[in-house]
């Protein structure tokens, strides 16, 4: 069997930099594996990468990285991580795993199968070998795949590995193939299951709207592991949408308490007080976490967006640029400062802040749809068109940009192409306010009462609703809440 080793860990140099700058540069990656010990990822990553500034031909930084990179989700970065680790190392074989894994999440086969390719033949790892067979899948090598997938179903595949897979695996057939997996490990493990592996298995059911299993399991979870954090905030979610608000309440305060101290886990409880428009329980866990981790820039940018949420603009401005501080490419971070100047009347710093985020990504709708917003406040009624037509082409399924579009057109009288907008906005988020407020409009002015009244009553209904969540004024005028802004969990 190749080496497969997959933990992270230390140690590799190649003589080429200063012995100081070496030296710090292993002293950097050390620090970053104890940051991973203590569950304070972002830190890790920016040890990880100040390591390979200091010593460009430090491999265990390049592979740490790497790992930790898709772990957390980004393909495109693990990616090319796990490209500049191969270029110091061909033979590499997490690298190749990594660049890999990372290639076929994003549907790129042909990639997948480069990288994957000189490792397949010689090796019993089953998350290669699976890996390799989607990928042949995937570039029309039926026959092939279907060897390399019967030679996968004879191997064993020990629980952490398969939670492993079910960590990594995110394109639709290998998420098939870990769920198979983790099921097959707890089935098998009885009651001495890893509550690691319950939680994983119970999100994958969550996500696919099994509700009662995906209870059942992080019931499981919390009675083998009482202070799993993310166990108690992902069941006091399932609880909230089975309408057990008490148990609830109960279960996310009671991770509220064990998270006190856990950067990663305030973090991961942040987020479903953001979900839950519960801003002031997120910021005060979010402050925590930046004292922790000062280098966590996705706390800081949802620092950011609590601290709006609530009001307190200049305190907003101060953590959307210290997440900036600390990457200057975070799209998200300059879309929220950029709203915070818009909601401060400071029409040409947001425009500029927008306009940067679109020399970077032209296919940002954020962008677009919040300058849309500023070409209409300003009369330029055919360049918030253009601005909100680039919007939906670029976020199909969001209602935001659809029902900003369908306004435009009505100001425009194209009652047509209004209609079909806000239809599809409907379509896309029925509870969705300004469209049923826009159609509306729309009714009255094609001479449909009947219809216009019915809207009226939904308008009614969800804007009720978004005043109970504290959201009216936000939502409602077009100032925050654009789809996407949070990361995933």
């Amino acid at each position: 069997m190749g080496a497969t080793q997959r933990t992270i860990s230390g140690g590799t140099e190649f003589p080429d930099t200063g012995i100081h700058s070496k030296a710090k540069a292993a002293e950097l990656n050390r620090m970053g594996n104890d940051s991973i010990g203590a569950k304070q990822f972002e830190q890790a990553k920016s040890l990880f990468r100040q390591a390979i500034q200091l010593d460009p031909k430090l491999s265990d930084a390049y592979e740490n990285l790497a790992l930790i990179l898709l772990l957390d989700g980004n393909d495109v970065a693990a990616e090319h991580t796990a490209l500049e680790l191969l270029a110091l190392s061909p033979g590499n074989y997490n690298a190749r795993l990594v660049a890999g894994v990372a290639a076929l999440n994003r549907s790129s086969f042909t990639r997948g199968k480069s990288y994957l390719q000189p490792l397949a033949t010689t090796t019993d790892d089953p998350l290669l070998i699976a890996a390799y067979s989607v990928a042949l899948d995937g570039v029309g090598s039926k026959a092939e795949a279907l060897q390399f997938s019967a030679k996968c179903s004879q191997l064993p595949v020990k629980a952490p590995d398969a939670l492993l897979a079910g960590q990594i695996f995110r394109q639709p057939k290998l998420k098939e193939i870990a769920q198979k997996w983790m099921e097959a490990s707890v089935t098998s493990a009885g009651a001495v299951v890893n509550p690691d592996l319950l939680y994983m298995l119970g999100t994958m059911y969550a996500e696919q709207g099994k509700k009662t299993d995906a209870e059942a399991l992080y019931d499981r979870t919390l009675e083998l592991s009482p202070g799993n954090v993310d166990a108690l905030v992902e069941l006091s979610e399932l609880e909230r949408t089975l309408g057990k608000r008490d148990k609830a309440l109960e279960h996310l305060y009671a991770a509220k308490a064990l998270a006190a101290a856990d950067a990663s886990t305030l973090l991961h409880f942040s987020q479903v007080c953001l979900r839950r428009h519960m801003y002031v329980d997120a910021r005060d866990a979010l402050r925590k976490v930046v004292d922790q981790d000062p280098a966590n820039g996705h706390a800081w940018y949802q620092l950011g967006l609590a601290h709006f949420r609530i009001g307190e603009t200049e305190a907003a401005t101060t953590d959307f640029k210290t997440a900036l501080s600390l990457d200057g490419n975070d799209d998200w971070s300059r879309i929220g400062l950029g709203a915070v100047f818009l909601s401060s009347a400071r029409q040409q710093d947001a425009a500029a802040e927008f306009r940067r985020v679109l020399q970077r990504n032209p296919h940002n709708a954020a962008a677009y749809y919040y300058l849309a917003q500023i070409h209409r406040n300003n009369g330029d009624i055919a360049i918030a068109l253009h601005d909100l037509q680039q919007a939906v082409l670029n976020a199909k399924d969001d209602a935001r940009p659809w029902a900003a579009l369908g306004q435009v057109q009505l100001a425009r009288h194209e009652l047509s192409s209004a209609r079909t907008s806000l239809e599809k906005a409907i379509e896309l988020d029925p509870s969705y306010s300004p469209a049923h407020y826009h159609m509306v409009r729309l009714l009255k002015e094609t001479g449909e009462p009947g219809e216009a009244a019915k809207e009226l009553e939904l308008f009614s209904k969800y804007h009720d609703e978004e005043n109970k969540k504290g959201i009216v004024g936000l939502v409602s005028e077009g100032k925050w809440d654009y789809a996407g802004f949070l990361p995933p969990n």
